[in-house]
This record gives structure tokens, sequence and C-alpha cells, in this order.
């Protein structure tokens, strides 16, 4: 169980580190395009199955 809540732990302090990190180069990048956007989705994407493929 100790291995777990520190896995959850790590988890939540990555996200919470990705997030914010996310947040500021939203808001200092400000483009307002879909094409930037689906770009950075995408990307997202591929990540996300590529880490469920492994």
């Amino acid at each position: 169980m100790e291995t777990l809540t520190r896995v959850g732990l790590i988890g939540l302090a990555f996200g919470m580190l990705g997030t914010t990190i996310g947040g500021v180069i939203g808001s200092v990048v400000k483009i307002n395009s879909p094409k930037f956007l689906g770009f950075i989705l995408e990307f997202a994407g591929r990540t996300y199955d590529l880490n469920n493929l492994l």
C-alpha cells in the first residue's frame, strides 16, 4: 500500500506541475488559432496512446 500511495502522490505532483506549466505557456503565448490548438491536442492524444501501448 505504501508503494501505491507514493505513486499516487508523485502522479498528483507531476499532474499539478504540468497543468501549471501549461497554464503559464497558454497565458504567455496567447495564440487563438484553431490550428495551433489542434496541434497541441493531437500531440497530447498521441502521447497518451503511446503510453497505453507500452
